[in-house]
């Protein structure tokens, strides 16, 4: 009677316990979670993540893009992000290269035409209503990343045009 009550005491441990447990330890450390809201108030709390590397009940925020260039320092040459199409992996990029891509992205946004993207003026509280606008058309890819990131290092804010929309939604954006 013993063995079995403890047989079934380890599998219900297996199948509920442990699953919920084990994103704290070690063996996750890459584990993130999309916060609602950054600890600084100046920040824009989109790409936030939290860091679970730190032992405390308050976890720390940490931006994406920080991340990013941390794990670009540490693993220059491992594979950072791969893109799958239908099921199987069709393209990869290591830290190296995604990162060198994002700042020559940010780099060409900053010196667009000489200058840099204009900005337009909305009637809107944050900052004082001027705002730079970037559309990225297209699909999810690595390379939609490399532009949204980019932008985002150059101050500019990107609208997601999929290229699923139809025409009328084309003229809602505009």
């Amino acid at each position: 009677m013993g063995k079995v009550f403890t047989i079934y005491v380890f599998v219900i441990y297996l199948i509920y316990i442990r699953p919920n447990v084990s994103q704290f330890t070690s063996e996750y450390e890459g584990y993130s979670e999309i916060c609602e809201k950054a600890t600084n108030e100046n920040e824009s709390c989109v790409y936030c993540m939290k860091d679970h590397k730190r032992k405390s009940s308050k976890y720390v925020y940490k931006h994406i893009v920080r991340m990013f260039f941390e794990k670009h320092t540490l693993n220059n040459n491992k594979i950072a992000l791969i893109e799958h199409q239908c099921g199987e992996p069709q393209n990869y990029m290591t830290y190296g290269n995604f990162f060198k891509k994002v700042l020559s992205f940010s780099n060409s946004l900053n010196t667009y035409e000489g200058s840099n993207i204009p900005e337009k003026i909305y009637n809107e509280e944050m900052n004082n209503g001027k705002f730079k606008l970037l559309g990225i058309y297209g699909s999810n890819s690595i390379n939609w990343l490399v532009a949204d990131l980019g932008a985002m290092l150059s101050g500019v804010t990107t609208l997601v045009m999929h290229s699923k929309f139809n025409k009328i939604r084309w003229l809602c954006l505009d």
